[in-house]
């Protein structure tokens, strides 16, 4: 039986185990010299966006907790090792985990949304601490508000989220943490915390973002997405699948919303500042872009592309290979692909291909033929791997398939032509009807997928 913990929510969760795996191979690059913290406040469309950060950090390195509970022993954190930490950890208190240089990054979201959408949160989550009490009350939103028990949950939540950790008691890194030991653990976290006021609070919350290296607003979460591929020389999200969010658009009464609004002074004038900032980031990214306010999203996708593929080698010096034997615990340069997971059987990361039906990835090489292998694990079914097209750079390939099963070798040989100038060798797979996991696989799984791969090798022919 898995042992079971409760989160900052309450919510009974799984201790954090195979996030720990390591993959066979080790990275071929690593080409951050930082720590990247994402601060994930809760109900703020963290979950999506940390499979898209995930993507660009070697599996080896990204800290494999999201949760202080799921810690354990802080005496036994390596505070060297890791590139990426992302969870909710506040803001004032990484370096219990890192002794790096950090950039931060965060995404806020309108206090009112934020407020109902933590509601529902409860309403709809069976294991949160309140949610019995919600529910047998039938406690309305407007309830939830104010009742005694609730209404810390809806109360200034991104300003006192940026500001956790401030000042905080150093003997947290002595402790071990259990159930048992986390009330002790708040202690040690809010010790500075006696000494702001409201004032400070929401000066040292906008402070934050102003320091980040990025943030995100929720409400132009595309925009946002752009904007920080953009700085980092990314290639562009585009098509995306928003996870772990409720579909149904809320209905808000006007005396609810005065109250919430009333409640979210502090984070009202944080969100505010946070979009006339946001505003201009995009704004000067579209003119260094050389384009108009008008453009399309898909146009600034391609413009957002074309930065990329010519700064990124510049940027993070990457030299180019005469080969590549690529799985997926290390960086993914590449569009239309889920989250990395762990196939235990074969002790080795894959991913699935979607949302969208055209996914790519990208390698850095020397202009040269090569034998290209692809090792595919899983598929929705036998018909879309039979009907799967394959090109490099727009040139398409003539494949083989080695097996008829969900689960085949692909081979193929490229030409050093195929080979853009800068040594861009992006491999697109097109597959045409894609599904839901969970109705081909019986999982509560609702991504849209199609296939999945764990490895892909080009050798010189």
């Amino acid at each position: 039986m898995k042992h079971l913990i409760r989160n900052l929510w309450g919510k009974l969760v799984p201790s954090a185990s195979e996030a720990a795996n390591q993959a066979r191979f080790e990275p071929k690059h690593m080409p951050y010299d930082k720590a990247y913290f994402f601060t994930h406040v809760p109900k703020t469309g963290g979950t999506s966006f940390i499979v898209f950060l995930d993507r660009f950090f070697p599996a080896k390195v990204i800290f494999p907790h999201q949760l202080w509970i799921d810690i354990g022993d802080f005496k036994a954190i390596n505070r060297s090792a890791y590139h990426l930490i992302r969870g909710h950890f506040g803001g004032c208190a990484v370096d219990v985990i890192s002794d790096k240089a950090i950039e931060y990054l965060t995404i806020v979201r309108d206090p009112v949304k934020l407020a109902y959408s933590t509601y529902e949160y409860v309403r709809r989550e069976k294991n949160t601490a309140l949610h019995d009490m919600v529910i047998k009350q039938g406690m309305s939103f407007e309830t939830f508000l104010t009742h005694p028990k609730t209404q810390h949950l809806i109360t200034n939540r991104m300003v006192h989220n940026l500001t956790f950790g401030y000042q905080y008691d150093p003997a947290v890194k002595q402790l071990h943490l259990t159930n048992q030991t986390f009330a002790d653990f708040r202690k040690h976290m809010n010790a500075g915390q006696k000494v702001l006021q409201d004032d400070d609070r929401l000066r040292m919350a906008k402070a934050f973002l102003e320091q980040s290296l990025w943030f995100g607003v929720l409400e132009n979460f595309d925009d946002s997405m752009r904007l920080l591929c953009f700085k980092m020389a990314w290639p562009p999200l585009r098509k995306s699948q928003k996870l772990n969010i409720n579909k149904i658009k809320p209905t808000i009464s006007d005396e609810a919303r005065a109250e919430a609004e009333e409640r979210n002074r502090l984070d009202t004038e944080l969100y505010q500042h946070a979009v006339t900032h946001f505003e201009q980031q995009v704004a000067q990214m579209k003119a260094d872009l050389g384009a108009n306010d008008s453009i399309s999203g898909d146009a600034l996708d391609d413009l957002i592309d074309a930065h990329y593929q010519q700064q990124h080698l510049t940027r993070y010096q990457r030299p180019l290979s005469d080969g590549v034997r690529y799985d997926f615990s290390e960086i993914l340069l590449g569009g239309q692909w889920h989250r990395r997971e762990w196939n235990a059987l074969n002790k080795s990361y894959f991913r699935w291909t979607g949302p969208g039906e055209e996914s790519f990835i990208d390698f850095w090489v020397q202009a040269k033929n090569y034998q290209l292998e692809i090792s595919v694990v899983d598929a929705i079914s036998i018909e879309l791997l039979n009907g799967l097209t394959i090109s490099v750079n727009d040139q398409p390939l003539v494949i083989t398939h080695q097996g008829s099963g969900k689960s085949r070798t692909i081979t193929a040989t490229t030409e050093a032509s195929m080979v853009n100038a800068n040594g861009l060798f992006r491999l697109q797979f097109k597959a045409t009807g894609l599904g839901m996991h969970h109705q081909h696989f019986g999982s509560e799984d609702s991504r849209l997928v199609g296939f999945a791969v764990d490895r892909v090798t080009l050798r010189s022919a």
